[in-house]
C-alpha cells in the first residue's frame, strides 16, 4: 500500500471540499477516502501482504461492512448501525 499517495489523495480531496464547500460529491468523496485512509495499517499484515477483509481484525471488517450499510440503507441507518458499534452492543 502506498501510503504516501494516500495521504496526497486526502490532501487533494480536502482542497477540492474547501474550493467546492457546497459540492456534496466533494464532501462525500473526502469523506470515504477519510476512513479509508484511517483504517488502511488494518488492511496490512505485520509482514506487509495485503490482508482480505475476512482477514482483517474484526472491528475493521464491522466498521466497513457498517459504511457499506449506510450507503445502501441511508445515512441515518448506517450511522445507527456504527453508534452501536462504538458502545459495543451487537448488530442486527
Amino acid at each position: 500500500m502506498r501510503t504516501g499517495l494516500c495521504r496526497e489523495a486526502v490532501r487533494l480531496g480536502r482542497l477540492m471540499a474547501e474550493l467546492a464547500p457546497r459540492n456534496a460529491e466533494a464532501h462525500g468523496l473526502l469523506a470515504l477516502m477519510l476512513q479509508q485512509h484511517a483504517h488502511s495499517s488494518a488492511r496490512v499484515s505485520a509482514s506487509g501482504e495485503l490482508m482480505t477483509l475476512n482477514t482483517q481484525p474484526t472491528p475493521v471488517a464491522e466498521l466497513n461492512a457498517a459504511v457499506a450499510f449506510g450507503m445502501a440503507a441511508g445515512p441515518g441507518q448506517g450511522l445507527a448501525w456504527i453508534a452501536k458499534l462504538a458502545v459495543g452492543s451487537p448488530i442486527g
